[in-house]
């Protein structure tokens, strides 16, 4: 039997129901973010920077995208890296929460027999070196270490919340999502546990009938009453949980307006004025500016403010503003697209409306703009001539005029 310090499990198999209509076909953690990455590429990235070689990546609703996309990494291939992709097999039940999933799969773990087991979850944006944590778990001697950052006590009540001792870090209280939150530390859903120990928990938590399966609502707790040693390990970097539509939008955002927090070192993308990226194709009387372009877009109208993944078309007349388009989306001629994120290969067509321009208030105020973020579901074909209002999610069957199209059977072409 082999043994391993620490071995990072990503849980990334859950529904992504609060991010509506984007999830109806993808995997949440597949998700593009920022034009070039996917959303687990943050896991997967610090796993690799931390040295941790062996992950776990538990996959489950529309697992395909994702399973697929990690087969196609160019820089971390699972038969060089010691990825793993575990989905339920077949004939098993799904997994019913996080410790559940975990649980799941403790043969493979046995048969890596780590001492420490790594945590995290796939729908995260932030970048962190996991060895930090882990050597604070270590000099803590600790059966459990839970990552924390502060957050406005207004949000608190979104969070699982962390009460802990301020000289040592040691928690005695947790609450999940509580009505009156007690402190602004908030957990970030990343565990460092001692194996020996949460295999135990998760044995006992297996035969409870009563239990949700889950770390922040059964195992934590259960842990504390048992007056085990956890601590909280403090992280002041940028950390996002992209889980709904706006948090995701504002996400994409803050890539535009503040790189350097998130250390993706994305300057070079930006597109300003009249500037041409040998990757995109943008007429002459085109305007990108304070956006960013993933490559093989083609330009005629205006685009600000805006993340563009691959692939996107952006008509003459056209204005895209503080929005984030997916991969694929065609968008026609003099249509407005105004604080919105468009789904993958959706079709807009001539003279379409989508959402309100909140013009310059923008940047004096996000939330003017978030307050409205529309969503409109991928591979959508939208008639040309229509209004669809704010803070609107659009689906086909929302869609009054909506006639399905295969991206192989639409016409990608500007016509001039």
């Amino acid at each position: 039997m082999s043994t391993k310090e620490c071995v990072a499990m990503i849980l990334a198999g859950g529904h992504g129901k609060r991010l509506g209509a984007l999830t109806r076909y993808y995997s949440k953690p597949a998700l593009y973010f920022g034009g070039y990455d996917r959303i687990i590429d943050f896991s997967l990235n610090n796993c690799q920077k931390s040295g941790i070689d062996t992950v776990g990546i538990l996959s489950q609703h529309f697992s395909t995208d994702l399973n697929t996309y990690i087969n196609n990494r160019h820089n971390w291939k699972p038969e060089q890296s010691g990825i793993n992709i575990l989905t339920p097999q077949n004939g098993e039940e799904p997994y019913s929460g996080t410790a559940d999933a975990i649980y799941k799969n403790i043969e493979f773990i046995d048969q890596i027999n780590p001492d420490f087991l790594l945590i995290l979850a796939g729908d995260h944006i932030y970048k962190m070196n996991y060895k930090k944590m882990i050597a604070f778990h270590q000099e803590t001697g600790a059966a459990l270490t839970v990552a924390s950052t502060t957050v406005p006590i207004g949000e608190a009540t979104k969070f699982g919340i962390i009460n802990s001792s301020k000289e040592s870090w040691r928690m005695f209280g947790f609450e999940e999502k509580p009505l009156r939150p007690k402190s602004d530390l908030a957990s970030m859903g990343i565990y460092v546990f001692k194996w020996s120990i949460l295999k135990e928990y998760l044995l006992a938590d297996s035969k409870n009938e009563h239990s949700q399966h889950d770390f922040g609502h059964n195992i934590l707790p259960e842990m504390l009453s048992n007056d085990e040693s956890i601590y909280a390990y403090r992280y002041k970097g940028y950390w996002r949980d992209v889980g709904t539509v706006d948090s995701l939008w504002e996400a994409n955002m803050d890539r535009i307006d503040n790189p350097a927090a998130l250390q993706l070192e994305a300057d070079k993308y930006f597109l300003n004025s009249y500037n041409n990226d040998i990757s995109n194709t943008i007429l002459q009387e085109a305007v990108v500016y304070k956006s960013i372009l993933s490559g093989n877009c083609s330009i005629f109208g205006k685009v600000v403010h805006s993340v563009l993944s691959d692939s996107v078309t952006v008509g003459l007349g056209s204005e895209v503003v503080n929005s984030v388009i997916m991969p694929g989306v065609y968008i026609g001629n003099n249509v407005k697209i105004y604080n919105a994120i468009v789904g993958t290969k959706a079709v807009i067509m001539d003279n379409t409306i989508i959402g309100s321009n909140c013009g310059e208030d923008f940047f004096v105020d996000r939330q003017v703009c978030l307050r409205g973020v529309s969503l409109i579901e991928p591979w959508l074909y939208v008639d040309g001539d229509m209004e669809i209002q704010k803070n609107s999610q659009i689906s086909k069957e929302k869609l009054e005029s909506y006639h399905f199209s295969m991206p192989e059977e639409t016409k990608y072409t500007v016509v001039f």
